[in-house]
């Protein structure tokens, strides 16, 4: 049996948008895994101003890191794919506010209303992750070429064309996204 790997890139994306991850995660394809965690950092004040001011320029975050692995054999005059393994490590990083026990109420419920979109939105990047897991593993497993000689450069040529399809998809959520999620919420926002 011939065993052919690749390791692949790290991708980082930078968010700040609209809410439209509220969903529920895709299925990771069979022979993937993920490690998800979300990370803070925290915001102090107890007025819209000062939570305006600790913010400063930082909002949220999603970083991820897909590798895959993969195995062919030739097979009746052919080489094919046997296995595909993917390892996903997805964090999101929001912000954490230490204020609220002194805060009004009225600054509670629109905290409370910007967080749950800026998380929202960081959980769309995740999602994306989830489908290129999902995307990379279907692809390579229905490859098939003459000779398992070629297979490496096929399934790493799909691979980087399903990544950097992904990171168009982010960039473009966040360029659609750009100032639709601010401090404090704008009137109307989810």
């Amino acid at each position: 049996m011939l065993r052919l790997a690749t390791l692949v890139l790290v991708v980082t994306v930078a968010a700040c948008g609209q809410m439209r991850g509220a969903r529920a995660l895709p299925a990771l394809p069979r022979g993937a895994t993920a490690q998800v965690a979300e990370d803070n950092y925290l915001v102090d004040g107890n007025t819209i101003d000062q939570i305006r001011a600790s913010l400063g320029a930082s909002r949220g975050y999603h970083r991820w890191n897909l590798r895959y692995r993969y195995s062919c054999r030739p097979s009746g005059g052919i080489c094919e794919m046997t296995d595909v393994t993917i390892d996903l490590e997805s964090t999101i990083v929001v912000p954490r506010w230490t204020g609220r026990a002194t805060a009004s109420v009225a600054v509670i419920t629109l905290w409370d209303r910007y967080i749950t979109v800026l998380r929202s939105h960081e959980y769309t990047h995740r999602e994306y992750s989830y489908r290129a897991s999902r995307d990379i593993s279907r692809t390579l497993l229905d490859l098939t070429t003459r000779d398992c000689a070629g297979m490496q450069q096929l399934a790493n040529s799909n691979g980087q064309r399903i990544l950097d399809r992904y990171r168009r998809l982010n960039s473009e959520f966040d360029e659609e996204s750009r100032g639709t999620i601010t401090w404090p919420p704008r009137p109307g926002s989810r």
